[in-house]
């Protein structure tokens, strides 16, 4: 199932800074499937020594990929490698942008 970007702006009113993400319309322009805070996926915090579950902006489908779309103003790098460990040992790839840039952990 193939989110628009109507259902995605119904789906995410927890994230404003989302809700202007240019990111759907690039999927549905060309045509790629994505699932819009579909997964939950454990992983432990090291810096508060505690399990928690990450729930990725969107799942590229076909490319098993998690998308994380971050502001320097949220971001925590410790955070985001703890999660991107548990990602990794799941088997997905995954895609952090930062400020609308691709970054690269």
């Amino acid at each position: 199932m193939r989110y628009s970007y109507s259902a995605y702006y119904i789906a995410l009113p927890r994230q404003k800074l989302e809700l202007n993400s240019p990111i759907p319309l690039y999927l549905d322009k060309n045509k790629i499937k994505y699932k819009v805070e579909y997964l939950r996926i454990s992983y432990y915090d090291s810096k508060d020594k505690c399990e928690r579950t990450s729930i990725p902006d969107f799942y590229l489908v076909d490319d098993n990929v998690i998308v994380e779309i971050k502001s320097s103003w949220t971001y925590d790098e410790q955070n985001m490698k703890d999660k991107i460990k548990a990602y990794k040992k799941l088997g997905y790839k995954y895609k952090l942008i930062l400020d609308k840039k691709e970054m690269h952990l």
